[in-house]
């Protein structure tokens, strides 16, 4: 099975903005796109999940705050039905 988006249809567009709107609070950062591997937890990348690939972004938001913003996101859908 192959996924494709088709940007036509409401109820992708939806689940895509569903997902953003989870994040919403996270502080926007200017991006660096280099390619980083280092040993340990030290440094510039302190607390960022690190792999032979790169540097992952890192979360800032409390869990309470990701509560939130799913219910929000919940209660709208239930609001659309």
């Amino acid at each position: 099975m192959k996924i494709q988006f088709d940007a036509q249809q409401q109820y992708q567009l939806d689940a895509v903005a569903a997902v953003v709107d989870i994040f919403d609070g996270q502080p926007l950062q200017q991006p660096e796109y280099s390619v980083v591997y280092q040993q340990g937890d030290t440094g510039l990348f302190a607390g960022q999940v690190q792999t032979e690939v790169g540097v992952g972004n890192q979360l800032l938001l409390s869990d309470e705050l990701l509560r939130k913003n799913t219910r929000a996101i919940q209660d709208g859908a239930c609001q659309r039905l």
